[in-house]
């Protein structure tokens, strides 16, 4: 199986009468939204792969810069303090 199919998870529902269906999961590196696998889905179909930090992206983050999720995170905390030591 390509890296760009390699599941990472798996979301499980069951149905009122008992039955469940299970189908594999991966989340974005870069947005960090989970991103349900379908059974036959081409790679092209579920978003691509960062060259840069090595890892899955959901269709959405395909064509953007690589800024993965806890960069982004991290960049938000530094302006969060920056503002509170400007009182504001």
């Amino acid at each position: 199986m390509p890296a760009a199919r390699r599941e990472q998870g798996v979301a499980e529902w069951t149905h009122a009468g008992g039955a469940t269906n299970t189908l594999a999961t991966f989340t974005c590196c870069h947005c960090n939204n989970v991103t349900i696998v379908p059974p036959r889905a081409a790679a092209d179909d579920l978003g691509g792969f960062c060259r840069q930090c090595m890892k899955q992206t959901c269709k959405a983050c395909a064509s953007g810069a690589c800024v993965p999720f806890e960069r982004k995170l991290e960049q938000i905390e530094a302006r969060g303090r920056l503002l509170a030591s400007m009182g504001l």
